[in-house]
C-alpha cells in the first residue's frame, strides 16, 4: 500500500509540474493557481491511484498546498524567470549526496 501512496503522489507532483510550467508567466499569481488546481482536480480523477489516496489528493486545500510548495521551489531553484528578466536563469546545481 505503501508503494501505491508513494506511486501517486509521484503521479500528481508530474501532472501539477507540467500544469505549473504550462501556466507559467510573470504575475497573476493567485489565477495561476486557480487554474492548475482546477485542471488537476479534473486530471486526478483519470490516474489510476487508490480511492482513498485520490480523495485527500484531489482536495483543493491539499493541492494548493502542493501548488504553493512547488512554485517555491521552482522559483528557488532559478527555473522560472524572475519578473523584468528576458529569460530564466541557468537552473542552480544541486550537490550530489555524500557517500
Amino acid at each position: 500500500m505503501i508503494t501505491k501512496i508513494v506511486e501517486a503522489v509521484a503521479m500528481v507532483t508530474a501532472l501539477l509540474l507540467g500544469l505549473i510550467k504550462s501556466v507559467e508567466e510573470p504575475g497573476n499569481g493567485a489565477a495561476k493557481k486557480q487554474a492548475v488546481v482546477a485542471d488537476a482536480l479534473t486530471l486526478i480523477q483519470s490516474l489510476p491511484i487508490p480511492g482513498l489516496v485520490k480523495l485527500v489528493l484531489a482536495n483543493t486545500t491539499v493541492l494548493g498546498i502542493l501548488v504553493d510548495n512547488l512554485v517555491k521551489m521552482l522559483n528557488n531553484t532559478g527555473w522560472f524567470a524572475r519578473e523584468g528578466s528576458a529569460v530564466a536563469a541557468a537552473p542552480k546545481s544541486v550537490p550530489a549526496p555524500a557517500g
